[in-house]
């Protein structure tokens, strides 16, 4: 599921902290009402990938660089972050991608598209989906009801039925849709839904973990999480509880650290790969841990009709659970090489990992 907040009007602002597709189904885990990220995607948050960053100005999307200046000017409907080299934009209605110096590889034709992953993406026409190379041109002779962003050499497909499955780099199938949901593949494993039931595939598409959790995640750091009836903890790759599911929800390990939120409370908090509450569930959300530190929001309320985090401070913590930044942003983001988006009243902008602004939304004016 992805979440969007509520935009606050402004001249200039930034886009998402996150996400990876125009147009195309995606979906994350959710916990009990809960998330282990939410996305803006309404104009405010941008983050840095591959050395620029998503601004809004004039009511259209460019780029900046990590100096803050304009690398690729604002003439965007729409657009993504950069992976392997481009992003998707939207012009006119249909979209397109270009590569970090602004230059249009594929032509603006199609109604919907994901990021490119091993030199491959897939995108929309009319109803259905294909894969392109970076030039534009069909991979494959298939066309799905949906195909997913490639991980591992695998990507998520479905055809008409209604099932997923997984397409290879070729295009074609390669594990014929017949499960009722796919995850992306994480290593040699995939975690799928059979029925009502969740349980792990191999590449050839046997179930290694058998079909009995209530919920299940990607392997992140050799664990997963998985829920049984309405608690949530840890299985490895054989299958085995090394973290018991005591918890209200659980996010992927990211750093050695987990958030997980106290099923009585609501609050989040942090367990290390042992299992140990190592940062306290005192915080109203905590994100995952990047470059030594994470997002969390103190005093806020998740608000599922705004879908964010509404009132209350954000500020950054540590592994140790130590302020690292201190609680004095009215919105965050992780960090991404190096900057995070914040915003203080109403102006966004980036800091570095010491808290200091690198540039604003002012700046932009």
């Amino acid at each position: 599921m992805v979440l969007i907040h509520t935009a606050i009007a402004a001249v200039l602002s930034f886009i998402s902290c996150g996400g990876g597709s125009h147009g195309m189904a995606t979906g994350m885990h959710s916990g009990s009402g809960q998330v282990c990220a939410y996305y803006d995607f309404e104009g405010r948050g941008g983050r840095f990938s591959e050395g620029l960053a998503r601004i809004k100005s004039g009511g259209l999307y460019g780029y900046i660089d990590r100096d803050g200046d304009v690398a690729i000017a604002p003439i965007y409907e729409l657009s993504g972050d950069f992976h392997d080299g481009f992003a998707w934009i939207v012009a006119q209605g249909k979209t397109g991608y270009i590569d970090t110096s602004g230059n249009q590889s594929v032509r603006p034709q199609f109604d919907g598209g994901t990021d490119f992953s091993g030199g491959l993406a897939s995108v929309k026409i009319g109803d259905k989906s294909i894969f392109i190379d970076t030039s534009g041109k069909q991979v494959g002779h298939l066309q799905f009801d949906r195909a997913g962003v490639f991980v591992d050499g695998l990507a998520v497909v479905s055809l008409s039925n209604s099932k997923e499955g997984f397409a290879g780099v070729s295009g074609e199938i390669v594990l014929y849709p017949k499960f009722d949901r796919c995850l992306d593949f994480s290593g040699d494993l995939a975690a799928v839904k059979a029925g009502d039931a969740y349980g792990y595939i191999n590449r050839k598409g046997a179930f290694v973990i058998s079909p009995v959790y209530n919920g299940a995640g990607n392997f992140s750091q050799g664990l997963a999480w998985v829920r049984i009836h309405d608690r949530e903890g840890f299985i490895d790759a054989a299958g085995s509880f090394i973290i018991p599911p005591k918890w209200g929800m659980c996010c992927d390990f990211h750093e050695e650290r987990a958030a997980v939120t106290d099923p009585a409370t609501g609050f989040y908090g942090y367990i290390d790969k042992s299992g140990n509450l190592v940062i306290p569930a005192v915080y109203s959300f905590g994100g995952d841990f990047s470059q030594g530190l994470a997002r969390v929001s103190s005093g806020g309320v998740y608000s599922a009709a705004a879908g964010r985090i509404v009132g209350g401070k954000w500020g950054y913590i540590d592994v140790n659970g130590a302020v690292a930044l201190e609680f004095e942003y009215d919105d965050a983001c992780d960090f991404h090489e190096g900057r995070a988006l914040v915003r203080s009243g109403e102006e966004w902008g980036f800091i570095n990992t010491r808290g200091r602004f690198i540039f604003s939304s002012e700046d932009w004016n």
